[in-house]
C-alpha cells in the first residue's frame, strides 16, 4: 500500500483514501507544486502535494497537526476541457518519487521533469519507516504515448550544462 495514494476497496467497488495517503476527490481538486501541460486535446497534471489544513490542538499540551502528502508519481490527471471531465492515467516504468516544485518541459510526446523535492522512504526498524525529504537532481522523462518514465543519465559535468543552458535561456529572453 503506497502512504501517497488512494487504495480500491473491493467491497464498495470505490477507491478510499490511504492511510496517510490522498483522497480521491484531493487528488484532483487539491493540488499544489505539480506539472501540467497541454497534450493533444487534455490538461495533464503531474507530482505535486495536497497542502493540509492546519488543524488546531483539543486540549492542553498537545501537538497541532498540519502537513503535506505527495501525490501518487505513477498517476497522471487529466482534464478534457470539451467534456468538462477528469480522468486520470497510469505510468509505469522507472517512475520517480513522489515530487513537488519540479521543471517540467513538454517536447513531443515527452515529458521531462528535472529537480523538485522528493519523498522517499526509509527503514525505521518493525513496522515503521522514516519519510525522508531532499532537493532532487533526477532527470527522467516520460513517453506519453507509451505511459512509461525512464531515469535518464546526462553526460558531462551539470553546472557547466546548466550555466549554457540559462545563458542560453537569457540570450534568447534579450532577442
Amino acid at each position: 500500500m503506497r502512504r501517497w495514494g488512494a487504495i480500491f476497496d473491493p467491497a464498495s467497488d470505490e477507491a478510499v483514501k490511504a492511510p496517510g495517503g490522498v483522497s480521491p476527490r484531493d487528488q484532483v481538486y487539491r493540488r499544489a507544486g505539480h506539472a501540467s501541460w497541454a497534450y493533444q486535446h487534455l490538461i495533464v497534471s503531474w507530482g505535486g502535494v495536497v497542502e493540509h489544513i492546519y488543524n488546531k490542538p483539543k486540549g492542553p499540551n498537545r501537538t497541532p497537526t498540519c502537513g503535506n502528502s505527495f501525490h501518487d508519481p505513477s498517476l497522471l490527471v487529466t482534464y478534457d476541457p470539451s467534456t468538462s471531465e477528469w480522468g486520470h492515467i497510469s505510468t509505469s516504468g522507472d517512475v520517480p518519487a513522489p515530487t513537488v516544485s519540479a521543471v517540467s518541459v513538454p517536447a513531443h510526446d515527452l515529458l521531462y521533469v528535472f529537480g523538485g523535492m522528493i519523498q522517499t522512504e526509509e527503514d525505521a526498524g518493525g513496522e515503521y519507516i522514516n519519510l525522508i525529504y531532499s532537493s532532487s537532481n533526477n532527470l527522467c522523462a516520460l513517453d506519453i504515448e507509451n505511459r512509461r518514465w525512464k531515469k535518464l543519465q546526462p553526460a558531462g559535468d551539470l553546472s557547466t550544462n546548466l550555466i549554457k543552458c540559462l545563458t542560453l535561456r537569457f540570450i534568447t529572453f534579450d532577442l
